[in-house]
């Protein structure tokens, strides 16, 4: 749904705000991890506070609640 762009760092940032009973993670991700290099995404979801790896990437779930904090999260890029 949206990218954050700092420098070369590239974090696209999903939002899955219906009520869910799974974590789901969009298959464009696929993409994004063999073509473009991203070490990092966000899913924004409406109750959900998980992380998990695929491959190199680093996802993120988190509640709508706390992206106003996702800043924190951002400075953590490598």
């Amino acid at each position: 749904d949206f990218f954050f762009v700092n420098g070369d760092h590239i974090i696209p940032i999903e939002v899955k705000y219906g009520i869910t009973r799974q974590k789901i993670v969009p298959k464009v991700y696929n993409t994004f991890i063999k073509h473009v290099g991203i070490k990092k995404a966000v899913i924004v979801t409406k109750d959900h506070l998980h992380e998990e790896r695929r491959e190199n990437l680093k996802i993120l779930f988190r509640p709508a609640w706390s992206v106003y904090n996702l800043n924190t999260e951002f400075e953590k890029i490598p």
